[in-house]
């Protein structure tokens, strides 16, 4: 898996035990800092209570991405909370990431199921086209939140970023650079790209005569 290697570390805390716990991701794996992960599962196997970090790091691998039901326009990500929910058997319900974490487990969900370990029957779209379709998604439904109700937008992934009257195209990476570090919005815009520089393209709403248009800075 090399998408990891350009996503930044993350560090999250948790109320563990009464004690403020870190939790760290880096390059594709979960380290329990305040904890011997193996020893304390050791423990609760043997009717011990279970640690929060360990709650955390078992909604992680079961792919615990929501806490409400989804929708039925939810999208299949969302949807895979359910079915995390259904494979932790008779275990407690799984808690809920911290938002950076639940991000970052979507992230790789996303990147996952579009190198095609889906089931190959279910479809006859390719692999990029999965993953260029949920980033479009995104893209399109957070632009919508922020301009004119019943006005359509067209979101297509592309070499480039671009804007033209209300078509967007955005890069494959905006998953792991913007998405994944929270960059989505800048007041009322929406991120389109970080540059190294840390320059970030904001397309926003402008009303030009009797049309709406989306306009691009940055």
């Amino acid at each position: 898996m090399t998408w990891p290697r350009r996503v930044p570390p993350v560090h999250v805390t948790v109320d563990c035990d009464g004690e403020q716990h870190t939790i760290s991701w880096r390059r594709g794996a979960l380290v329990l800092e305040g904890h011997d992960a193996a020893a304390d599962e050791a423990l609760v196997a043997l009717g011990g209570e279970r640690p929060a970090c360990l709650e955390v790091r078992r909604s992680w691998r079961l792919g615990y991405i929501e806490e409400e039901p989804p929708a039925p326009a939810a999208g299949l990500v969302r949807s895979l909370s359910s079915v995390a929910r259904w494979m932790s058997g008779g275990a407690p319900r799984p808690v809920v990431l911290p938002e950076r974490l639940r991000r970052l487990r979507e992230a790789s969900v996303l990147h996952t199921w579009g190198r095609g370990l889906r089931d190959r029957t279910a479809g006859t779209e390719t692999q990029a086209a999965f993953l260029d379709r949920a980033i479009a998604r995104r893209v399109r439904d957070l632009i919508a939140e922020r301009g004119p109700s019943g006005v359509d937008i067209e979101v297509v992934v592309a070499e480039a970023v671009a804007v033209e009257g209300r078509r967007v195209a955005v890069t494959r990476d905006w998953l792991t650079r913007v998405w994944v570090p929270g960059l989505e919005r800048d007041g009322d815009g929406v991120v389109l790209a970080v540059a190294e520089d840390g320059t970030a393209a904001v397309v926003t709403w402008a009303h030009d005569g009797d049309e709406w248009l989306l306009v691009v800075s940055g």
